[in-house]
């Protein structure tokens, strides 16, 4: 698994696309017509669970900080973008992907209540 990885530079951009996909994600869900939402929606997400078991099976615990990237972005005021992922990190970032998971399956899970109200449907259910 790891030469597959190595072979796409996973490495280069996984972070970056773990970051950009949603936001990319969430206005394409704008754009698009409501009926089209859910399914594209779980599409997005999905992909993002493959990058973090990706970013999950590449990591290796016994280093620090890893898949570091850093470029200035305004040198003149000395900004710079930065970016990295450690142990407690990874742990975080598949927590967020299996929760988001459960967020866009239950996107839009909304229903009449007899006193002519809207009611959120339970997340358990």
């Amino acid at each position: 698994m790891n030469d597959l990885l190595d072979s796409i530079r996973f490495d280069a951009w996984v972070l970056h696309a773990l970051i950009l996909l949603p936001l990319a994600g969430a206005g394409l869900l704008l754009l698009l017509p409501a009926r089209f939402t859910r399914p594209v929606a779980l599409a997005i997400t999905l992909v993002e669970a493959l990058l973090a078991l990706g970013l999950w099976w590449a990591f290796d615990p016994m280093q620090g900080m890893q898949l570091r990237f850093n470029t200035p972005w305004i040198e003149k005021y000395g900004i710079g973008y930065s970016i990295g992922i450690d142990g407690l990190s990874v742990f975080l970032v598949m927590l967020s992907r299996c929760s988001c998971r459960s967020a866009s399956g239950r996107a839009g899970a909304t229903s009449r209540s007899g006193s002519g109200g809207i009611t959120r449907s339970s997340w358990c259910s």
